[in-house]
């Protein structure tokens, strides 16, 4: 009994101020070697509205979004931690207090290679108008009906199939993440996001891959 309650008791300030507890998927439970070859670019931090093309106007039911967003689910400012739609929970660099439960987000890879390269993501608030940079902690709810898992994968025609409770997509995959998608199976979980707020290439997606924690460009092609 008291080790419970001491478990408890140290379990708190990371769950406070609207962090939900509950079943997650365990993160990089098979690391990768294999990173991201991406360019750097100039840091900055504010972004105009129209870098990310999204035009569908604010919704606080994630299955109204398109699915490359995500809704701001939960935060801990304490910890500087939020919490997406899935139940996934990321770190953030820089504590935002303007940012608030629901919001509409986009999560982008971290392509600076010279500032904050220990972060992996950018988490671009869409109404806020800035970003932070930020690295995930715990992975998505197992039963969460956000939580996308891969239910079918052709490696050799670089394509993957996708769902969660309500949907499955079909996507191709950039042929020069070869290496990144062969280490990918059935069943891996995924988070959607975006290459990056004005990026116009056919690969406008990414993939990022819970049990690996490598990214795969993509682009959807259909349900």
């Amino acid at each position: 009994m008291k080790k419970l309650i001491i478990a408890c008791i140290f379990m708190i300030p990371l769950f406070a101020n609207e962090i939900h507890p509950g079943n997650r998927v365990t993160i990089k439970t098979r690391p990768s070697s294999i990173h991201s070859t991406t360019k750097s670019e100039k840091s900055t931090e504010t972004f105009a509205s129209e870098d990310i093309p999204y035009q569908a106007g604010y919704s606080i039911d994630s299955r109204l979004l398109p699915h490359e967003y995500h809704l701001l689910n939960g935060k801990d400012s304490t910890n500087g931690m939020i919490e997406l739609e899935d139940g996934s929970i990321w770190s953030l660099k820089d504590t935002h207090e303007e940012w608030e439960m629901n919001d509409n987000l986009a999560l982008c890879p971290n392509t600076n290679f010279f500032f904050d390269k220990e972060y992996q993501f950018k988490i671009y608030n869409l109404y806020k108008g800035n970003f932070a940079y930020a690295n995930i902690s715990f992975g998505p709810f197992i039963d969460n009906p956000d939580t996308y898992i891969i239910v079918d994968i052709d490696q050799s025609n670089n394509s993957l199939c996708f769902g969660n409770q309500n949907v499955v997509f079909r996507c191709k995959t950039d042929p020069t993440d070869n290496k990144r998608l062969k280490q990918w199976i059935q069943d891996d979980t995924v988070i959607i996001g975006l290459e990056g707020p004005k990026n116009s290439s056919q690969w406008k997606h990414i993939l990022f891959n819970c049990q690996t924690g490598t990214i795969i460009k993509a682009r959807i092609i259909g349900e």
